[in-house]
């Protein structure tokens, strides 16, 4: 991606950041997570933020202030940013806005930790495998292009997150052998643990893993170029697929 891409989406964090230290406090940092961490993104891609809570470090906390999605709609929508809007019933509450400075889109959510974790885990998926951001950032382009990467809905039917075609990614990769599973071979971890995040969903907590190794020392089976790992995941796709919408995925894929 051109430099000045970098630049803006740089510009933008701060423009945030500043935000929310100027309201909540210089305590409070905001980092960039998800597809444009671990480089199957485009230049037009959003930019997934977080509010990291250094009181938190393991998870959400009902009740303060910052976590309330109608106050930080307000506070995002007096520092500036325009077309405002929050999403607190999601599974991970949000407020989506766009930074008129910069005309990027975001998304930005409360001390949701596990994006960063998950983020950093498939960064290290594809320094593993090479092949594998090229493939992710073919199939989300397909995906964008049919309406199959549209996870709110606002487009139509609700379909896959880009988190989830790269999840589907890795799978495949691992059943051919192109990569390890770097979350196996742990055995049970105590709640009091580092390596525990807790997760809220709707009004439960769930108690998060997040533990994976790095394989250092591990050695694929084989490599595939780009081209026929396209064509393995296509494959393996049409025999999830039934049969009548077969014709439509044949078709949009040549």
């Amino acid at each position: 991606l051109p430099r000045e891409v970098f630049l803006r989406r740089a510009k933008t964090v701060k423009n945030v950041s500043n935000a929310i230290k100027k309201s909540f406090g210089a305590q409070y940092n905001v980092e960039l997570f998800g597809s444009t961490c671990y480089g199957v993104d485009s230049q037009k891609s959003d930019l997934d933020l977080v509010i990291l809570d250094p009181d938190r470090p393991k998870g959400f906390c009902l009740g303060t202030t910052v976590f309330r999605v109608s106050h930080l709609v307000k506070i995002i929508r007096k520092a500036g940013f325009s077309q405002v809007y929050g999403i607190p019933k999601a599974t991970v509450p949000i407020v989506k806005f766009v930074d008129p400075r910069t005309q990027i889109s975001c998304d930005l959510n409360v001390n949701d930790r596990l994006g960063l974790i998950n983020t950093a885990m498939l960064r290290r998926y594809c320094d593993l495998a090479p092949t594998l951001r090229p493939v992710i950032a073919s199939i989300k382009n397909w995906a964008r292009s049919l309406g199959l990467n549209d996870p709110a809905g606002a487009k139509g039917a609700v379909s896959f997150s880009s988190y989830t075609l790269s999840l589907m990614t890795v799978a495949l990769f691992q059943m051919k052998g192109l990569l390890p599973n770097l979350q196996g071979g742990f055995e049970g971890s105590d709640e009091n643990n580092n390596d525990i995040f807790w997760f809220r969903q709707k009004e439960r907590r769930i108690c998060c893993d997040t533990r994976y190794s790095l394989a250092e020392d591990w050695i694929p089976s084989e490599t595939l170029k780009v081209q026929d790992a396209m064509l393995l995941w296509f494959k393996s796709v049409t025999s999830l697929v039934p049969r009548r919408f077969l014709h439509v995925l044949i078709q949009s894929a040549s």
